[in-house]
């Protein structure tokens, strides 16, 4: 049977597909494809179908499945024509009546591989890297896509071409392999990492610049391509293209939208981590008092000495833990109801739970020296809560300064997240302890907006930059 598939709202792969296997046809004033339903292409299939004015032929309507990869490497590889010859028919006509049309379009966008330089030079690479900037075909506005790449700071060395969309990997300030190479929360590896000049970015939630747009055309990456061109390589390219078809091609509407989504998204799973990580910590004291259980019967027998005391002690853990069993709803509870308090803590801009650390994400935090009574821009920060030791560790994301010694985080914070905490020593293990995290956020914060310029540390933060008015 010869179905006819309308070529009104289809994408132009689609299209560019319908027709390598079939014919342009005209019914009734419908423009569309004819094809038999033996070659549709690329495992499309027939979700509905009805009777048209022709004998054998069908107004049909098709599924898709994900076949991007496949349509965009053609699409690649031959030249789509600009111009066709479309068959305008009725059942009234015979064949030879039928009036033929020159229909010109527009030609179709595809993706381009342009500048290749520097060590990262192998065809498979870089035809990894430009079927996956297919990604923005649907989004470009009938644009060509080009992929380019330089082992050089400055893209100056790659010259966009006109009127595509340029993407050029490999850019930007290199900041060396002493810090994680995380982007978007993937680790990319053990090697350089550039950071984006700070100019019209695009950051993750972490404030690590993954796209600079420069003009309309020009779009910066960091260096993405390890020795290997891994699937994880690939996998965040690819999350950056999402990110740029959401910030950069996407009405304001729609993209507000989106991102509203994302956000809440990533509320949901941090709060679903938050309390996964407070309950591990619960978990564990669980098997801890069940560990108790099994060697104070086992040492019953061996300790005959001891048999009143081990006894007192095994019974006591038994009640322990049938309260604690009784209680692990409540507990939960409890520590969702505390990740809401956390997020809500003035100048706390995101909260993640992971791997017994949860990681508190500030506003810029400032503060005042009394000496001069000047107010210091200090920096937005990345505090670290680590629940099992009580530890707690300052990462300024914005700058490190030469204060009383090199690359300090804050006036009393080392390089090294360590602080010289004072009278905070005691307090900010016991609230962690206590599961208080919220307060111990804040603590941590007023930590960062204090000094004790008496101090060896502190005397030196005339050396941060004075905030602006």
């Amino acid at each position: 049977m010869n179905l006819f598939i309308a070529a009104a709202g289809l994408p132009a792969d689609r299209l560019a597909a319908l027709r390598a296997v079939g014919t342009d046809f005209e019914i009734d004033g419908a423009v569309g494809i004819v094809v038999d339903d033996a070659a549709l292409p690329g495992g499309a299939r027939v979700t509905a179908h009805s009777p048209s004015p022709f004998e054998g032929i069908a107004y049909a309507t098709l599924e898709w499945p994900n076949i991007g990869e496949m349509l965009r490497q053609r699409l690649a590889e031959q030249d789509v024509p600009r111009a066709r010859r479309i068959r305008r028919a009725s059942p009234a006509t015979t064949p030879a009546e039928d009036e033929f049309v020159e229909v010109e379009e527009p030609p179709v966008p595809t993706v381009k591989v342009g500048t290749w330089t520097g060590g990262r030079t192998d065809e498979q690479r870089r035809q990894k890297m430009a079927v996956l900037a297919g990604v923005l075909l649907p989004y470009s506005g009938g644009r060509d896509v080009v992929v380019s790449f330089t082992d050089s700071k400055p893209s100056g060395t790659v010259a966009p071409m006109a009127g595509a969309i340029n993407i050029v990997l490999g850019v930007g300030e290199r900041i060396g392999t002493t810090n994680p190479s995380v982007i978007l929360g993937h680790t990319l590896g053990e090697y350089s990492w550039l950071k984006l000049a700070e100019a019209q970015y695009l950051c993750d939630a972490a404030g690590v610049a993954f796209v600079r747009k420069v003009g309309d055309e020009l779009y910066e990456v960091p260096h993405l391509l390890g020795y290997t061109c891994s699937d994880k390589e690939q996998e965040v390219f690819k999350t950056i293209l999402e990110e740029m078809k959401i910030e950069f091609f996407t009405p304001p509407e729609e993209r507000t939208e989106i991102r509203k989504q994302q956000a809440e998204a990533r509320r949901i799973a941090s709060r679903g981590q938050y309390v996964k990580e407070c309950a591990r910590r619960f978990e564990k004291t669980v098997a801890g008092t069940r560990d108790a259980i099994t060697r104070g019967h086992a040492d019953v027998e061996s300790l005959q000495q001891q048999l009143v005391r081990r006894i007192r002690e095994t019974s006591g853990a038994e009640r322990k833990l049938e309260q604690m069993l009784g209680t692990r709803g409540d507990e939960e509870a409890k520590y969702a109801s505390e990740f809401d308090k956390l997020v809500s803590t003035h100048k706390v801009r995101d909260v993640v739970a992971e791997g017994g650390v949860i990681k508190v994400f500030t506003d810029t935090l400032y503060c005042t020296d009394p000496r001069s009574g000047k107010r210091h821009e200090i920096g937005a920060f990345q505090i670290e809560l680590q629940t099992d030791r009580g530890d707690v560790r300052w990462f300024n994301l914005t700058r490190q300064v030469d204060g009383y010694k090199a690359r300090m985080q804050a006036p009393h914070v080392w390089y090294e997240g360590h602080a010289c905490l004072g009278t905070a020593a005691e307090i900010l293990p016991q609230l962690i302890g206590g599961y208080e995290f919220a307060a111990a956020a804040m603590v941590a914060i007023q930590f960062v907006e204090s000094v004790n310029t008496d101090d060896g540390a502190g005397k030196h933060i005339n050396r941060w930059p004075e905030a602006a008015v």
